[in-house]
């Protein structure tokens, strides 16, 4: 009889992989969790400032539009009305 050469079952590979492959990702996700909170952190900030310089801009606009509004006709010279003289 031809002998028998003894290997692992695959079902052990593909056990011993998954079991390497869980301590990676908990290990990766150990590490990327801390800069993801981060990134959220530093991203929530930029976005509160952009929202409170556009309300600025916006108000500054607004302002800048009623002051016109009110001192417009104050700041043209007067013109004379124009009559029909036969």
């Amino acid at each position: 009889m031809a002998s028998r050469v003894y290997t692992f079952p695959h079902w052990y590979l593909l056990k011993s992989k998954n079991i390497c492959s869980a301590i990676a990702v908990a290990r990766l996700t150990a590490q990327v969790s801390p800069v993801s909170q981060q990134a959220q952190a530093g991203a929530k900030e930029v976005v509160d400032y952009a929202f409170w310089q556009a309300i600025l801009a916006i108000g500054i606009a607004l302002l800048s539009a009623l002051i016109y509004r009110f001192l417009g006709p104050r700041l043209t010279p007067a013109t004379r009305s124009k009559t029909n003289s036969p």
